[in-house]
């Protein structure tokens, strides 16, 4: 198997290597190797990640709380990865810098093990009305003040708008 060799040239993880509808490549791959491989897309709740456990699919999970349905279920997640010996890796996705600082915030609680996918926003996004992340000697500085992120800059955030939706009580 191809991806079997990676690991003879350094590789450790290998993220969601086959089709979400077949966790048996998957263990397969790992019946020949120390690897971790890594579910990511089948990763989309505690019961799919205990399934794939199950069938030996997978040593870690790729947490993105955009795909598990939020920030409490991410922390559930880690929490659970944490309590049966699973790995944890915090995972993103396409997001604005808002969703970055949320990520941020998740990827500074304990029980992670593999390092993770989690960078500036800006490296996709010329226009975004969030303030970045800031990184310091290659690491993510961990927001500390209150709420999930700083307020956007409203210019920024009035040009980037395509429809507006008012609600009244």
């Amino acid at each position: 198997m191809a991806l079997l060799g990676l690991t003879w040239h350094g590789v450790t993880t290998i993220e969601q290597p086959f089709p979400v509808d077949r966790p048996d490549l998957a263990a397969e791959l790992m019946l020949g190797t120390d690897g971790i491989v890594m579910a990511d897309e089948a990763a989309t709740s505690i019961g799919a990640v205990r399934a794939l456990r199950e069938q030996s699919a997978m040593r870690a999970v790729a947490v993105k709380p955009s795909r598990l349905g939020g920030i409490v279920a991410a922390v559930e997640m880690v929490a659970w990865c944490s309590s049966n010996d699973v790995g944890a890796a915090v995972g993103g996705m396409l997001e604005s810098s808002l969703g970055r600082h949320a990520l941020a915030a998740v990827a500074a609680i304990d029980g992670f093990t593999v390092t993770g996918d989690l960078s500036p926003a800006s490296q996709w996004l010329a226009a975004d009305p969030w303030p970045d992340l800031d990184m310091v000697d290659g690491a993510i500085v961990v927001p500390t003040s209150p709420g999930v992120a700083p307020l956007p800059d409203l210019g920024t955030l009035d040009a980037v708008t395509r429809r507006r939706v008012e609600h009244r009580r």
